[in-house]
């Protein structure tokens, strides 16, 4: 959100313009859960306060340009809002509760290539040590690869502000699933009960 705004806790948005990258992607329905959870009636299509799902890298002018009041997002795009923007953080969620990017394969192929999902799964953990001991040389290649999908050269001090807040692990359990199907289900995106006790499934 602007510098300056008055914007801090959630009953504050009711009335307000909040942009998120997709309809329905995790950080859609975690703002629409914080603001739920808080009291405020939000809907698919309306509500207290307007979801506007818009592209990262279209929300900054908008942001800039004041047409929305608050963005919902994840780095690095965060901290360009904050440094282009001229924005600040209000909240953020417990690393435990904002799972961004999560492996996953199907279960026929995890049963019928067991010996090729544990060399998979070794590769993926050497490459998340590899990024936690050598974060410059992660940072660079992080820029360049921004760069190449933006087409434009992408700040590195951008990268840099962002990694403090990133969290790189392996580890995984059902509960940090089972906080999200939760916000899945107020936000009125999942229907009914589901047993995902079975989900979670290390080679």
């Amino acid at each position: 959100m602007p510098q300056g705004s008055s914007l801090e806790k959630p009953q504050d948005f009711k009335g307000k313009k909040i942009a998120t990258p997709q309809f329905g992607n995790t950080q859609d329905i975690a703002c629409r859960y914080w603001l739920i959870r808080a009291g405020l009636k939000v809907t698919q299509t309306g509500g207290d306060a307007s979801i506007i799902p818009t592209r990262n890298p279209d929300i900054l002018q908008l942001f800039i340009a004041g047409k929305i009041d608050a963005v919902w997002t994840v780095e690095p795009w965060l901290s360009r809002l904050e440094i282009e923007g001229n924005g600040k953080l209000i909240h953020a969620e417990p690393a435990a509760e904002s799972i961004t990017t999560i492996l996953v394969t199907g279960t026929h192929f995890m049963q019928n290539n067991p010996a090729l999902m544990k060399k998979f799964y070794q590769a993926h953990t050497e490459l998340t040590e590899w990024i936690r001991k050598n974060p410059k040389e992660a940072m660079r290649r992080v820029a360049d690869e921004l760069s190449r999908q933006t087409r434009r050269k992408f700040p590195a001090k951008l990268v840099e502000h962002a990694w403090p807040r990133l969290v790189f692990d392996n580890a995984i359990s059902v509960d940090n699933f089972r906080f999200s199907l939760k916000a899945a289900q107020d936000a009125g995106f999942i229907k009914g009960k589901h047993d995902i006790s079975q989900m979670v499934s290390i080679p």
